[in-house]
């Protein structure tokens, strides 16, 4: 479990971002998210996220256009301060990209440029 593999977790979204290929990032979001919890040795982490990963790769794919390019660049900044060992660095940077999700999925879908069936229906 190498931060080496992280790297190129994240290399493979930001091509496949990049490719308009977002039907691969639900995965490789998914695998990102696991090599990180299963590094940081933590039972309860990797457990929880295990028991979250269905609905996160379900929001995920929810906001994915909207999330697409920060997402891979927030992933690649936590990578790059576990590179350099600054673990306050990288937990700060964990917490903003988990409020950041959270922050994008709360944004109503007509505003983040989908269609929205509840409100289309009423």
């Amino acid at each position: 479990e190498t931060v080496a593999r992280l790297d190129e977790i994240v290399r493979e979204g930001q091509r496949a971002a990049d490719a308009g290929e977002l039907s691969q990032l639900p995965r490789l979001n998914t695998e990102f998210h696991e090599q990180l919890a299963a590094m940081a040795g933590n039972e309860v982490l990797s457990g929880t996220l295990s028991q979250l990963s269905g609905i996160i790769r379900w929001i995920y794919s929810e906001r994915l256009e909207v999330r697409v390019l920060n997402s891979w660049h927030e992933h690649q900044k936590i990578v790059e301060a576990i590179s350099e060992g600054d673990e306050i660095a990288a937990s700060d940077l964990a917490m903003a990209h988990v409020a950041s999700a959270k922050d994008a999925f709360m944004v109503p879908a007509t505003v983040a440029g989908e269609a929205n069936p509840v409100s289309e229906s009423a």
